[in-house]
């Protein structure tokens, strides 16, 4: 799977949705293995703003997408990213729905992403995991991506910080919890990981002691 293909697709999406695609390395990751692999199905936790979901649909027309996030009316969905002014939280909900409702297969469900561990989706090609970035929500969507990974899948981690300590990490944004979660599990022989700079510029990438990171994960099957 190549890099170079992944900008050339990415560069053409871009293009024919006449819209700017984020620059970070995950976006080239997804736009790379839309060519490479064929994928049927794919689990995204946190939906945002649907900008992920609208390129996953995109790059992926025939495959069938969920896409989880908090009901908009949960005091956790309401009180980050500043969603606790009304103004904010209409204009995010309008913008976001206005996005789904471009995606003729995504499926979006607003509920805990930690129903994922009694709810029975069936398996997936793809997770993205993206949603409260610290503890104890992190560990537990990993762990429930594990679950649900189809043999062969891929499950990439968004925000994977390396050599941030847990007296400066957050429950909600920058966290050392997802790689001391991966770390465990690939100490204990149940994955592989790899990870690769989430963005290019040299602040996010040039400072090996404080790096923002994608994972990308591989699941041990018994």
């Amino acid at each position: 799977m190549s890099r170079d293909t992944g900008c050339s697709r990415k560069n053409e999406l871009s293009s024919s949705l006449n819209t700017e695609i984020d620059d970070s390395e995950h976006t080239t990751f997804f736009a790379a293995l839309s060519v490479a692999k064929n994928i049927t199905r794919i689990l995204e936790i946190g939906t945002y703003n649907a900008k992920n979901a609208r390129l996953l649909s995109n790059l992926f027309p025939q495959a069938t997408i969920v896409t989880m996030d908090l009901p908009d009316n949960d005091p956790l969905f309401v009180n980050s990213y500043r969603r606790n002014d009304t103004n904010v939280l209409h204009a995010f909900i309008t913008e976001r729905n206005a996005i789904l409702s471009e995606c003729h297969n995504v499926q979006a469900v607003q509920k805990n992403s930690l129903a994922l561990s009694l709810d029975a989706f069936g398996d997936f090609d793809l997770i993205w995991v993206d949603g409260a970035h610290g503890y104890p929500v992190v560990p537990i969507d990993i762990a429930n991506s594990l679950r649900l990974l189809a043999k062969g899948g891929v499950m990439l981690c968004d925000d994977v910080w390396v050599g941030r300590d847990q007296e400066e990490s957050d429950s909600v944004y920058k966290s050392c919890a997802a790689h001391e979660t991966l770390l465990a599990l690939q100490y204990a022989g149940l994955i592989r990981f790899d990870l690769i700079s989430k963005r290019l510029d040299f602040q996010s990438a040039g400072l090996p002691s404080r790096k923002e990171c994608i994972a990308v994960v591989e699941h041990f099957f018994g």
